[in-house]
């Protein structure tokens, strides 16, 4: 059972936090999001609460159909890492989003 007044594991200083946003993203395209975010973010997320349900958990992409588009996923996550490994990501999002057609929202909020 989760403790719902236990709070997530805050980043360090030296990470930042994002808030990433992708929809209508072709189920093919997902594998190569994943590998950049692997890639660019190798560290475990420091948003951590590990007493809740792994499939909910901050580090793992939940991944959604897109209502009324076939073959389309979309995710909303928080992520954190540091500032350069959250800057190339978005430079491999923005330039995956130019040859896959998919809508890419990320904003580093500290």
């Amino acid at each position: 059972m989760t403790n719902a007044l236990r709070l997530p594991h805050v980043a360090p200083a030296t990470d930042s936090t994002a808030s990433l946003r992708l929809t209508a993203v072709p189920v093919r395209a997902r594998r190569l999001i994943e590998d950049a975010l692997v890639r660019c973010l190798p560290a475990p997320s420091q948003i951590t609460d590990y007493s809740s349900d792994p499939l909910y958990a901050e580090w793992f992409t939940q991944w959604h159909r897109t209502p009324g588009q076939r073959r389309m996923v979309e995710c909303s996550q928080l992520l954190t890492g540091s500032p350069e490994g959250l800057g190339e990501l978005k430079r491999a999002l923005d330039d995956l989003s130019c040859s896959w057609g998919f809508n890419v929202d990320m904003v580093i909020v500290d």
